[in-house]
C-alpha cells in the first residue's frame, strides 16, 4: 500500500511451530500459447463480451477473493439472463429453451474429460494435484443450481457458493461497518482458495453452454451432461 505497487506471491510456507506441521501454496504458471484463435462466424454479442471482461478481470486478478467474485459474478449474471429468457418463452407461449443439464461429474473417469472440454486448449495433462483442487468434496456431483441455491426446508437458501459470496460482499458493506471475512485472516483465504478452482470451472460451463456457437464448442457436441 506504502509503494502502491502489485505483488505476486508464487510461494507461501507455513510451519506451525509447536509440533512443526507444514503447509505449502503454489501458484502455478499458466501454459503458454500461440496467439492461434479458430475463426468464428458472426460477432460476439455485447453480453458474451460484457462476461468476458469480468473473466479477464478474474484471471488478471492477484486476488483470490477478487477473483472469486469475478467468476461468480458470471454465474449469477447467466442465470439472471435465463431467468429472463423463461419468462420472455411464457409471456410469449414459446416453448423453453434446451439447456444442457449442469453438473460437477462425481466418478473420476469423469474428471479429465469435463476439464479438457472446459479447458480445450490446454497442453499438459491433468495430474491428482490438479484434480484434486477442483473436484473437492463439497462439490462434485452436484448441480450449478445446488451451488448456488440449496433446499431449506420451504424455502430456498443460499447454496456454499451463494453463501461464500454473500460472507465476503457482506463483510464488506454490513451496516456497522463490522469486518466478518479478514481477507489478511488465513482461514478465511483458505475458505477462498479451497472454492475458487471450482468456482473457475462452473464459470466456464455456463458461458459453453449459454454461449453455444459464440464460445469454444456448439452445445451439440457437449459430453458429460443430459439435455433437460
Amino acid at each position: 500500500m506504502y509503494f502502491d505497487v502489485p505483488m505476486t506471491v508464487e510461494r507461501v510456507e507455513l510451519t506451525e511451530i509447536a509440533f512443526g506441521s507444514k503447509e505449502i501454496s503454489v501458484v502455478n504458471p499458466y501454459d503458454e500459447h500461440p496467439l492461434q484463435l479458430e475463426p468464428r462466424t458472426g460477432a460476439l454479442s455485447s453480453t458474451l463480451r460484457a462476461f468476458a471482461s469480468y473473466y479477464r478481470e478474474g484471471v488478471n486478478s492477484n486476488s483470490p477473493a477478487y477473483s472469486f467474485l469475478c467468476f461468480y459474478k458470471i454465474i449469477e449474471g447467466v442465470r439472471a439472463n435465463r431467468r429472463r429468457a423463461a419468462r420472455r418463452d411464457r409471456e410469449s407461449d414459446r416453448g423453453g429453451r434446451l439447456i444442457v443439464a449442469e453438473q460437477v461429474p462425481s466418478e473420476p473417469r469423469e474428471f479429465a474429460p469435463w476439464l479438457n472440454r472446459l479447458f480445450p486448449a490446454r497442453v499438459r495433462p491433468w495430474d491428482e494435484m490438479a484434480l484434486a483442487a477442483v473436484f473437492i468434496p463439497e462439490a462434485t456431483g452436484r448441480t450449478v443450481d445446488e451451488l448456488v441455491v440449496s433446499a431449506g426446508g420451504r424455502r430456498l437458501t443460499a447454496g456454499p457458493m451463494r453463501k461464500l459470496r454473500d460472507d465476503m460482499s457482506h463483510s464488506l458493506w454490513v451496516p456497522d461497518g463490522t469486518a466478518s471475512l479478514s481477507a489478511d485472516e488465513g482461514l478465511h483465504l483458505l475458505r477462498v482458495e479451497h472454492w475458487l478452482p471450482i468456482t473457475k470451472c462452473v464459470t466456464r460451463l455456463v458461458l459453453l453452454n449459454e454461449f453455444a456457437g459464440q464460445s469454444w464448442e456448439p452445445i451439440g457436441q457437449a459430453t458429460g451432461g443430459d439435455r433437460t
